[in-house]
């Protein structure tokens, strides 16, 4: 038990490096290993957790939402931190495939569970920030700020880089937008993930500068930032699908049509439309929708 424990958190930490590939084969190894699966024992708990998450990274949401899903009904009576962190997570695999209304669901259920945690309260701030920044942006910019202050008495620069990037998001997409503190708050969280090496905050502020350039009118600056957050996710052979928002919103329909199977369980017309709650996309986009295989999500009502 211990040694799985060790190796689980090595597993972490290589993967917040950026080595993937070792911390995607360990927790493979691990969440298998785990069997029968004890959510009470520490070392299954968070091998289900990262294994899940890893599938996240790599796009495919449905089955790391099941992995969590079952493990948070079999710690019902459990740790509430336990079953607030697996909330989270499923949070994520709603967030990252562009289902915001149910991540903030499983984000306001997961700050119910964790209140007696200033980390993960905090986390769960950055989170929602990341969230809303996408279509609720006045919302966004408070839930950002305050994860800031938050995750700064913590000391959680990791935190603070991802909480900088969605308020950079944020600022670019209000109303009346404020080009000049995003581009700020982007290049802040740039420059904080690569102090501390943490190489997906870098994709999370390249993803959040392109954004800030198409709302600036700087299509030249856009088009550099998505080369540079394209390369970074090809070296790090994971969250490919942080691309495909960018190609969405830079018109570029070719680009795009190359990066959505990124989504690896998300149909073509439930992506397009999820896509365009967000912003206007590739023009020549609609002939796609008519390709054979492509069925519609059913949550979105297509």
């Amino acid at each position: 038990r211990h040694r799985s424990s060790f190796d689980i958190e090595w597993a972490y930490l290589r993967e917040l490096r950026g080595d993937y590939d070792f911390a995607r084969r360990e927790f493979r190894r691990l969440s298998d290993r785990a069997v029968p699966f004890d959510p009470t024992r520490r070392d299954h708990f968070r091998a289900r957790l990262y294994h899940a998450d890893m599938l996240i990274m790599d796009g495919a949401f449905s089955a790391a939402n099941e992995l969590l899903a079952d493990a948070y009904d079999q710690l019902e009576g459990g740790s509430l931190l336990d079953r607030a962190e697996l909330m989270r997570h499923r949070g994520h695999a709603y967030r990252f495939s562009l289902d915001f209304a149910a991540a903030e669901s499983c984000y306001a259920r997961a700050l119910d569970e964790a209140w007696g945690s200033p980390s993960l309260t905090a986390k769960l701030h950055t989170n929602l920030a990341e969230s809303r920044c996408w279509h609720n942006p006045d919302l966004a910019v408070g839930d950002a700020r305050l994860a800031i202050e938050l995750n700064g008495r913590l000391d959680s620069k990791i935190e603070i880089a991802k909480a900088q990037a969605a308020l950079g998001v944020a600022l670019a997409r209000q109303p009346i937008p404020d080009p000049d503190q995003a581009r700020s708050a982007c290049d802040l969280a740039l420059t904080l993930a690569e102090k501390v090496t943490y190489p997906a905050g870098s994709c999370f502020a390249l993803q959040a500068l392109v954004v800030v350039d198409l709302m600036a009118g700087a299509p030249e600056s856009a088009a550099r930032n998505d080369s540079a957050l394209l390369e970074r996710v090809r070296d790090l052979a994971t969250y490919g699908h942080l691309s495909v928002l960018p190609a969405w919103l830079r018109g570029d329909g070719d680009a795009f049509r190359a990066r959505a199977g990124q989504f690896r369980d998300v149909p073509f017309p439930s992506l397009t439309a999820r896509l365009a709650r967000i912003g206007p996309g590739p023009a020549d986009v609609d002939d796609d929708l008519q390709r054979p295989g492509c069925l519609p999500g059913p949550e979105d009502g297509e």
